[in-house]
């Protein structure tokens, strides 16, 4: 159903307009301004009481891009390592080697069923929070999986891992867009 003429949505929709602006790396910007509300494009808000972009050293953009590469290495060590169980899940624990690849797999489950999920939360929260927050959760459910005794508690805990590990993928890719400029990205992607 269509609204009603006097409702809030017809009235919202006749304040909007349209605000331009030069971003802080000098690209022309813009964006429609609803009733107090901004929308984002690129990481800019163009809110009229939007507070001034922080200027960051490059020496503090290329440490926090060491950071997140050390992250991002770190969980990839935890989602691709676990293939590496195999030999040992197939020759000691006696395992089939369909039930162990399925078993090392899960990290791999676990990163696809969150990764967008983590730009969401990356978008809300800020990327240094992900990082911390997702490498503690790869951590905990390292330690847990090398705990556990069960092959089911095994898997839950790769799982889990690979859920949290995500959170790699997302801020990473973040730090490189947010606080690089656009002619600065290239060094850093490489």
């Amino acid at each position: 159903p269509r609204p009603a003429p006097g409702s809030g949505l017809v009235r919202r929709a006749r304040r909007s307009r349209y605000v331009s602006g030069q971003s802080s790396r000098g690209k022309v910007v813009g964006a429609y301004q609803i009733s107090g509300l901004s929308s984002q494009i690129l990481g800019h808000t163009l809110a009229e009481n939007a507070p001034a972009q922080v200027q960051l050293s490059p020496a503090r953009r290329w440490v926090m891009l060491g950071v997140s590469m050390a992250a991002q290495a770190a969980s990839s060590v935890f989602a691709q390592g676990a293939a590496f169980l195999i030999p040992v899940l197939h020759g000691r624990r006696h395992l089939s080697l369909a039930s162990a690849g399925v078993l090392v797999a899960m990290p791999t489950v676990g990163l696809m069923l969150t990764l967008i999920a983590w730009g969401a939360v990356v978008d809300r929260v800020g990327e240094r929070r992900v990082l911390v927050a997702g490498l503690l959760g790869t951590a905990a459910a390292t330690a847990g999986a090398a705990l556990s005794g069960p092959y089911v508690l095994i898997g839950a805990f790769l799982l889990l891992g690979g859920m949290a590990a995500a959170s790699t993928n997302s801020a990473s890719g973040r730090v490189v867009v947010g606080w690089f400029p656009s002619h600065h990205r290239e060094p850093a992607l490489v």
